[in-house]
């Protein structure tokens, strides 16, 4: 498998995370969201990822991607941005 295809699989497993992490981290029926959650829960994907080689700019591409109206709320997005 060529790097490109790796990242393609890589990008589709974390997208999953990242949606996985955004429903668990919503309290109360889904009507709040628990920003600690899921900064944690975001993080620890990170993590993951920066293991398998993903550069941090990618990996902030793909969150901010997937959970658009709360990617304001993601310190690691945010962090990126004031660095």
């Amino acid at each position: 498998m060529n790097r490109d295809d790796y990242l393609i699989v890589l990008k589709e497993h974390y997208i999953e995370e990242i949606d996985e992490a955004l429903i668990e981290s919503r309290k109360n029926q889904g009507e709040m969201i628990d920003y600690g959650l899921l900064n944690q829960l975001v993080l620890r994907s990170w993590n993951s990822a920066k293991i398998e080689g993903v550069p941090l700019e990618l990996f902030i591409n793909w969150v901010s991607d997937t959970i658009p109206e709360v990617v304001t709320y993601i310190e690691l997005v945010n962090l990126r941005k004031s660095a």
